[in-house]
């Protein structure tokens, strides 16, 4: 049976394709590998068998590489903490700045791959696309438009430069130049804030339009694509170049072909110890603040006295989680048929992010994925299953005395 991409994704992953929660026995969260940044082979992919088969089916087969490849720019190191998921066990060894061309031209050609995605199958969608890619290319090969994100990129480069850090350019293979910054692995739990701030801060002091927030503004949850992987969009490849003797035009012709260059971290890696220390600084300085900003926040939430709940609702209180979460918070943001999204209450959550389904509580930011049981222990941060069930007890208490 064919399926368009349309019908795949809700069938087969609620439209969360690559997200963690959906794999068992795996980490899909496989490390950005400094040493060997290419994986030209699909053996090496840490995907499910099923997404392999998807990849295989619906991408170019002549291609070694299968579909567009990504690596989070944060990661859990074992597989039991990936299963916990506490965000402060996720590791990162680099900071990412993502430069975007803003053409109207490539974003309706983007959208036209896309519906032929979703709405083609087989000879068709592979004609379609290609017809699409290489009016694509044309734009790239013909036009200025990478050279207002190309400038602004260099401009962060030789600032780093002249602090002696050198950044790892990467053509992104479609409208836009990527910059990143390795260092030490190390933890930072407040990783996005930190990555927002400092992106902020370049972005106003250096005038750079193109500098793309959006993406350090989620850097936790953040993807970012492969080395020598290939875009879907213009199936040009994503490449590293040298930004000071390399034009736009040296590059898009190196992008389209996968000739992988050697690479050596330690030219890239930053030696000096004090960059670490002061992002630990920093990321310690957020936690206290974050910390007492939760606190505040829990010392009005931490009340059975939320939304207006019916006594049929109380009757289900440890059986759907959107009744429990209104026990508990309040009403949510909005309610939708099959979930309601709040303000997530474990960070400082100024949208909402969160979304509450009938089992399950879900952080798109947070990057957490918690049932009742593991919602209960996290919201009161208690210590272990014992003490979960004596707060569900208690919950369970104060809803029966509401009810007399």
């Amino acid at each position: 049976m064919r399926y368009t991409r349309k019908e795949f994704y809700p069938n087969f992953y609620n439209n969360h394709f690559l997200r963690d929660f959906l794999f068992v026995k795996t980490n899909p969260n496989f490390k950005y590998n400094t040493e060997s940044p290419y994986l030209p082979y699909e053996a090496n992919l840490n995907y499910n068998k099923n997404i392999k088969n998807f990849l295989r089916k619906y991408t170019n087969p002549k291609n070694k590489i299968h579909g567009a490849l990504f690596s989070q720019l944060t990661y859990y190191k074992t597989i039991g903490d990936f299963r916990i998921k506490d965000e402060s066990m996720r590791y990162c060894n680099c900071l990412f700045f993502d430069f975007d061309s803003d053409s109207a031209e490539l974003h309706d050609l983007k959208n036209e791959i896309k519906i032929a995605y979703d709405d083609l199958t087989g000879k068709d969608r592979f004609k379609r696309i290609a017809e699409i890619q290489q009016k694509y290319q044309d734009l790239l090969f013909t036009t200025d438009i990478l050279s207002k994100p190309f400038h602004d990129a260099k401009k962060l480069y030789h600032f780093f430069k002249s602090n002696n850090i050198k950044p790892y350019t990467v053509f992104s293979g479609s409208k836009g130049i990527h910059l990143y910054l390795f260092f030490d692995e190390c933890k930072l739990i407040n990783y996005s804030e930190i990555s927002h701030k400092l992106a902020e801060s370049y972005k106003s002091a250096l005038d750079l339009s193109t500098l793309d927030l959006s993406v350090n503004k989620d850097a936790i949850a953040r993807k970012s694509r492969v080395i020598y992987s290939k875009h879907e969009t213009s199936n040009l490849f994503n490449i590293p170049f040298d930004i000071e003797t390399e034009s736009i035009a040296d590059v898009l012709e190196k992008s389209r072909n996968q000739k992988v260059m050697p690479f050596n971290l330690s030219d890239f890696k930053i030696q000096d110890n004090n960059f670490v220390n002061t992002l630990k600084q920093i990321d310690n300085t957020l936690s206290d603040k974050n910390r007492i900003i939760i606190s505040e926040k829990k010392k009005v939430n931490k009340t059975i006295n939320g939304a207006a709940i019916s006594d049929s609702e109380k009757d289900a209180i440890f059986t759907d989680m959107r009744i429990l979460l209104k026990l508990i918070i309040g009403d949510p943001v909005k309610e939708f048929n099959d979930y309601n999204t709040y303000n997530c209450p474990f960070h400082d959550d100024k949208s909402p992010s969160a979304r509450v389904y009938k089992n399950n509580f879900l952080c798109a930011t947070e990057n957490l994925y918690l049932n009742y049981f593991d919602f209960i222990r996290k919201y009161y941060d208690l210590p272990d299953d014992d003490a979960v069930k004596e707060k569900m007890k208690e919950l369970k208490k104060l809803v029966i005395q509401q009810k007399n």
